[in-house]
């Protein structure tokens, strides 16, 4: 079996990650400057959103 690399590559404007062989990443026109250097450091980097919803207004209250 081929050995995988994983490749950092936007697809329709989005970013996304392959795992592809090197005759596949050739293929597809890829080098090796385009290899993830590292997933973790990638995840680790982005701001995770606060899902937190906002406390609704109590409408009967001011009623």
């Amino acid at each position: 079996m081929a050995e995988l690399a994983e490749y950092d590559v936007e697809v329709n404007g989005y970013p996304a990650t392959l795992q592809l062989s090197s005759e596949d990443a050739k293929a597809r026109g890829l080098k090796d400057s385009d290899k993830s250097s590292s997933r973790s450091a990638a995840k680790a980097s982005k701001p995770t959103a606060n899902k937190a919803a906002a406390a609704p207004a109590n409408k009967a209250a001011g009623a």
